[in-house]
């Protein structure tokens, strides 16, 4: 495995080099008898909790956090805002979503993504998806994209089934999906809600300041001709 860390801000891949690590370590005595965890801020290997360390930039000079085991980056990513203009809760739940999926929780990016349509639908005062269509807040596809990451979410959160059902990526799918439902139900209604606003205050002012006549200059003789 090559032993770098992407930078999440400009792509430059850098030594698993922290400027310090924090992480939760285990110290085994020599006869394998006793094993102690301890909270430690120095670079050691630990065999059950991952070490996070802040890394700096040779590219951009920014400092990020990175999972020194697996070498992706947690913090900052680029990814985990909100789509504009989505509710705040929402917004909330989402984010959420996607920093759990950054430090590896499957489990938990497809529950706080259950809770992102949950307050979603409070906010929009319907009680499921299907009420969303015939209000046509969403689209039949968008519904189904809704529906998946709900079912997913049912199906991860059942004891007899294994999170292993779906992989990082198929995960990181469903949360696109997710990202696209929000920007219809939010951004792109709030985009067409400022045209609409915009025009109406036009036409609205337009109305209120009638146009002045247009004088047309009289064709006739220069003063002080008279008949020829």
């Amino acid at each position: 495995m090559e032993n770098t860390t992407e930078c999440p801000s400009c792509n430059t891949k850098n030594p698993r080099l922290p400027l310090w690590v924090t992480g939760r370590v285990a110290r085994v005595s020599s006869d394998g008898s006793e094993r102690r965890f301890f909270d430690a801020d120095y670079p050691v290997v630990s065999d059950r909790y991952p070490r996070m360390g802040v890394v700096e930039c040779g590219g951009c000079g920014r400092r990020f956090v990175a999972n020194l085991d697996s070498g992706a980056a947690v913090w900052p990513l680029p990814d985990t805002a909100a789509p504009d203009d989505v509710a705040e809760r929402v917004a909330q739940a989402y984010v959420d979503a996607r920093l759990a999926l950054a430090a590896g929780s499957k489990i938990g990016a497809l529950m706080a993504g259950r809770t992102v349509l949950i307050r979603m639908m409070r906010d929009k005062e319907v009680a499921n998806f299907k009420e969303m269509v015939d209000a046509r807040i969403i689209t039949p596809a968008l519904y189904g994209a809704a529906e998946q990451i709900r079912l997913w979410a049912d199906v991860v959160g059942h004891e007899d089934i294994g999170i292993d059902a779906l992989d990082e990526d198929e995960v990181r799918d469903l949360l696109d999906y997710l990202g696209t439902v929000l920007e219809a139900v939010y951004t792109h209604q709030a985009r067409v809600d400022r045209f609409v606003e915009k025009r109406h205050k036009i036409e609205k002012d337009g109305a209120g300041t009638p146009a002045a006549p247009t004088e047309v200059p009289r064709q006739g003789p220069p003063r002080g001709a008279g008949p020829g």
